[in-house]
This record gives structure tokens, C-alpha cells and sequence, in this order.
């Protein structure tokens, strides 16, 4: 069934309609959907994501969570991933704000996913040249990176192939799951098309082995609905795939590990 204004790729040949939500492509099969008029809405996956939970106010500082999920936005300098972080971390988007990131930044956020705790720890990076090296000893250790664009600006599109090959060569593409986010979907000038995204898509797969991009969104960091459907969906996808860091767990495999050291040793000790 076809979505009336909520396309995520729109024909560039159709005029520009400001979407009332926001909306992406699932990998479960990205270049079927991309040619397909029918687009699935972030808030029509509402029983996919209203499992996950904010936790705000006072409860928050009395959560104890053994689990973090860290979520690295990368691309060029403007394309708004501030705005992004600041929109679902602080529900804020102040539209004079235009200054870059210098270095890295980062904001927390705690999440309950089908009542179990999560510290969402998102961290923001500079895209401008000079900074760049600041990026690579951020690559350990995250679970799930949004490649950001501005929807408007072909050339932040075209610095995706940049920023893919740096994670390709810092990432653990076991422990890692990538998304696509286009920004700013709100301007009528949108200079990225569908047969693009097929291009970047196929480029991945003949170049990269073992890079996972999960889906494609594209949203507006100036409507909340946009921001908060995009970053609980991934939330939800790196829990769905136990992208995360749960100490609790680490905590048992250390005591298997030893447990079974202590085992061996027995072994051997009787062998004699």
C-alpha cells in the first residue's frame, strides 16, 4: 500500500513535498524497496520501536545498567549530525545554530529496550579535514555507525565513499552494523536520488566484504517524530543483533573461561 508523503527516495523529477514523518529501507531487501513506489514510514513501525523506552527525569540517575550501546555519527562537516544528537538526546533543534563540531563530542542517553537498560552513549565527529585523524581510535568498540549525508549537498553523498573505507579498515565489521541517514529533508532542493543510493549500495558489496548496512534513512533533524523513530529503530536493530557491550555478560564468559581453566589444570594434574 502506497504511503502518501512519507517517501523516503522520492524521483527527482516530482516535486518536492516536506514529509510529515520520517522513513527508511530495512535490509531485508534494500534495492527491491528502493525501486519500489511503496516506502515503509518510521512511525508505521511503531511496533517495532515503541519497545524502546526513554528514561528521563529523576528515575534516570537511579538506573543501574550494566549494557552501552555506542553509536558513532560520521560525515562531512554541516550535514547536521549535532542537530541529529542534540534532537533525540535533548528533543532541542535550534535552526540559527551552524557552528561544526571541533574534535569530538558526545551525549548520553538511557533507553529501556523490552525492560532491559541500555546507556546509548552517541558520539558526534568533526568533518572537516583537520580533525580527521582525531576519528580512527573512535572506530573501537562501536556497535553501530551512521554514515550521514545532507540530502541537498551531492558532494557530503559522495564523501560516504570516504568515511565507508575508514570504517572498513577500523571497524570490527563482526560487531559493527552501519546505516545510511540522509539529513535535512525538509529543504526542496534534494540533489540525491534513488539510482545513487543503488550505485553506493553495489560499490559496498563489490568492495567490501562483510560491510552490514542495516538500512537507509532519510529524515529531518528539525521534526522530533524524524529523529526519534530514526535512533530507536537502531537502537532496537543493534539490540535485535546484540551489538552492544553488557558487562553482565562479560562477567559470565570470564567465569566460564575460568571455570574451565581451573578444569583443564584438574586434568591434567590427575593424568599423572
Amino acid at each position: 500500500m502506497e504511503t502518501k508523503r512519507r517517501s523516503i527516495i522520492r524521483n527527482v523529477s516530482g516535486s518536492p513535498i516536506i514529509p510529515i514523518e520520517g522513513t527508511f529501507h530495512s535490509n531485508s531487501n534494500i534495492n527491491s524497496q528502493l525501486s519500489n513506489s511503496s516506502r515503509r514510514s518510521i512511525t508505521d513501525q511503531t511496533q517495532y520501536y515503541n519497545s524502546v523506552k526513554h528514561v528521563k527525569g529523576e528515575l534516570a540517575p537511579t538506573v543501574n545498567s550494566s549494557s552501552m550501546i555506542k553509536i558513532l555519527l560520521i560525515g562531512d562537516a554541516g550535514v547536521g549530525k549535532s542537530a541529529l544528537i542534540v534532537r533525540y538526546c535533548d528533543d532541542y533543534f535550534n535552526e540559527s545554530v551552524s557552528k561544526s563540531t571541533v574534535g569530538v563530542d558526545l551525549k548520553v542517553k538511557l533507553v529501556s529496550v523490552d525492560n532491559k537498560f541500555f546507556k546509548t552513549v552517541i558520539w558526534d565527529t568533526a568533518g572537516q579535514e583537520r580533525y580527521r585523524n582525531l576519528i580512527p581510535s573512535l572506530y573501537k568498540g562501536t556497535n553501530g555507525v551512521l554514515l550521514t549525508y545532507d540530502v541537498t549537498d551531492y558532494q557530503s553523498f559522495e564523501g560516504l565513499y570516504h568515511w565507508i573505507k575508514e570504517c572498513y579498515d577500523n571497524c570490527d565489521l563482526s560487531r559493527t552494523i552501519f546505516y545510511i541517514v540522509g539529513n535535512k529533508l525538509d529543504q526542496h532542493e534534494k540533489k540525491v536520488n534513488k539510482d545513487d543510493i543503488r550505485k553506493l549500495l553495489k560499490f559496498v558489496k563489490d568492495n567490501y566484504k562483510g560491510f552490514k548496512i542495516n538500512a537507509i534513512f532519510e529524515v529531518s533533524a528539525k521534526y522530533s517524530g524524524f529523529v526519534m523513530g530514526l535512533f530507536d529503530n537502531i537502537i532496537k536493530d543493534l539490540v535485535e543483533h546484540r551489538c552492544y557491550f553488557d558487562e553482565q555478560r562479560l562477567r559470565n564468559k570470564r567465569s566460564i573461561d575460568l571455570s574451565t581453566a581451573r578444569d583443564d589444570q584438574h586434568a591434567n594434574c590427575c593424568s599423572y
